[in-house]
């Protein structure tokens, strides 16, 4: 078992009422390389099309991710309730395979006015993010922040 925190957002940042999928980042804390945090994203859009979470009960990540084995798996999230307040099942899956859980993520008490920035393209050393997306998604990441600033 794990302790870590868990942010739920927006997964765009565009102001309401416009559509955005829902985001889920989450830091492990001393998970990452060399002992630093390892943070993981995911979002309700699907797979290969967006689709409203409605229609998407996975969330998943936009990165595909390298094992240390050199398997390539893309990370998702089951939400475990209809209002995603309960926490959600850890999935994982081959780029055109079934989803595997992996663990559970149980959401606790909500942390008021913390705002956190994630690091989702540094990764662990058994586990990073594909190379040929890692700066296309370093760059959407940090206008993503800005724009919640």
């Amino acid at each position: 078992m794990h302790q870590g925190v868990a942010r739920l957002s927006r997964a765009v940042g565009l102001p309401e009422p416009l559509p955005d999928a829902e985001g889920l980042a989450l830091r492990l804390p001393g998970l990452g390389v060399g002992g630093a945090p390892l943070d993981l994203l995911v979002n309700s859009a699907w797979r290969f099309v967006f689709a409203p979470a409605a229609l998407s009960p996975v969330w998943s990540a936009i990165l595909p991710h390298r094992t240390g084995d050199g398997r390539r798996v893309l990370l998702g999230a089951r939400p475990l309730g209809a209002l995603r307040t309960d926490g959600f099942e850890m999935l994982a899956a081959r780029p055109l395979g079934p989803w595997e859980p992996w663990g559970e993520l149980l959401l606790g008490e909500t942390v008021d006015g913390e705002e956190l920035r994630f690091a989702p393209t540094l990764g662990a050393d058994d586990l990073q993010p594909v190379q040929l997306f890692r700066a296309l998604r370093s760059r959407a990441y940090e206008k993503s922040q800005a724009r919640r600033d």
